[in-house]
């Protein structure tokens, strides 16, 4: 008898063990499961160093479709992206150049490369820059790309004031600033219009030499946002409405902190 009950005792945590098991490995293939729709992606920064996944370049000083990260930024900015997207994702990676190896471009290049990222019919434009000034004409060229359904994201500006950089002061686009993992604004952080939070401080990266560095800023926080909203493609087309997110208030003001779809 000692012997059945023994016997049933091990056979009962066998089958508890088992069925714990089935769980952990449901919920990992459940995870693993999701279907994310594919995305076009085109980066507006100073040029990427990376070939193998990047499917189309485009150099707006140029007008080639070679382009060189010597201002040692786009390839970060790609990093970040690349390492937040879902890993089981499609994504088309364009590489536009509209910053030279001094970090500078003019309204002129950030507008040709607008205009071929939407020849490209990407659905999401990356740009973790900004000017102090507006302009017509960068404000059209913006209209044009989100008149044809693509979601434009902008860093909001490391101003040390209430001054939003352009593009990311415009209604029509997203604004990204930087805050710590404590969900704090980034202390050179703009505090005008932010449309998003999103880490941003000491955010580990690749640089153009393969080196490991960890950086902070609205640009980083705009790469690491746009990696989270890729997340979200997952079905027909994405609207800015359909986005997942959380309210996060902190010194009295209210922040939207983009949730990762999984």
């Amino acid at each position: 008898m000692k012997n059945q009950k023994k016997f049933f005792l091990i056979v009962s945590a066998s089958f508890l063990g088992l069925f714990l098991l089935s769980i952990l490995v449901s919920n990992f293939l459940v995870k693993d499961s999701i279907v994310y729709s594919n995305v076009k992606i085109a980066i507006l920064d100073s040029g990427i160093t990376e070939d193998e996944l990047i499917h189309k370049k485009y150099n707006t000083f140029t007008n080639t479709e070679e382009t060189n990260d010597l201002f040692n930024h786009g390839t970060k900015i790609y990093n970040i992206i690349r390492n937040v997207a879902p890993k089981n994702q499609k994504v088309q990676y364009y590489d536009i150049q509209v910053l030279n190896n001094k970090g500078l471009g003019s309204i002129e290049n950030v507008c040709n490369g607008i205009d071929k990222a939407i020849e490209f019919n990407v659905d999401i434009i990356s740009m973790s820059l900004g000017f102090n000034n507006d302009s017509e004409i960068l404000h059209n060229c913006v209209n044009r790309a989100v008149d044809e359904n693509i979601i434009v994201v902008a860093a909001s500006g490391d101003t040390l004031s209430t001054d939003t950089d352009y593009p990311a002061k415009y209604e029509e686009i997203l604004s990204i600033a930087a805050a710590d993992s404590d969900n704090n604004l980034f202390s050179f952080s703009s505090t005008g219009k932010i449309d998003f939070i999103a880490p941003g401080v000491d955010i580990k990266t690749l640089d153009n030499k393969g080196n490991e560095v960890k950086e902070s800023g609205s640009s980083i926080a705009a790469a690491y946002f746009v990696g989270e909203l890729m997340s979200h493609f997952t079905e027909g087309e994405l609207r800015e409405n359909d986005l997942k997110f959380e309210v996060i208030e902190n010194n009295g003001r209210n922040f939207k902190r983009l949730i990762y779809n999984e």
